[in-house]
């Protein structure tokens, strides 16, 4: 009997340098601090552990994301966070507003 074909990625690399020589990064946690890093690598994290390389998500996901990752992150940071994210092209802003998908050319 055929298993159901899996979806995502079992490894999700990252550069070791991402703190080094990405002006993007550095936009981020100018603007949302270590709490909108750690928004940005969750939400990656489930973009390579859903469908590998975008993720269907959301402003309406905010309170469920916030509640998931815990630490008295409220859905407001994550909004704030994930507009960041698009504002600066760590997210795609197209495919966000066109079909709710997160996603970037580096996650592709």
């Amino acid at each position: 009997m055929a298993r159901t074909p899996k979806k995502g990625i079992d490894y999700a690399g990252w550069d070791v340098d991402i703190f080094e020589n990405d002006t993007k990064i550095d936009e981020l946690i100018d603007a949302q601090g270590w709490i909108g890093f750690s928004i940005y690598f969750y939400l990656c994290q489930r973009v390579y552990g859903s469908e590998g390389y975008f993720y269907r998500w959301s402003y309406a996901n905010a309170a469920t994301t916030a509640r998931r990752m815990g630490g008295g992150i409220g859905s407001e940071t994550v909004r704030q966070a994930v507009a960041t994210c698009l504002r600066i092209g760590l997210f795609n802003d197209r495919l966000f507003v066109e079909d709710d998908v997160l996603t970037s050319r580096g996650i592709q």
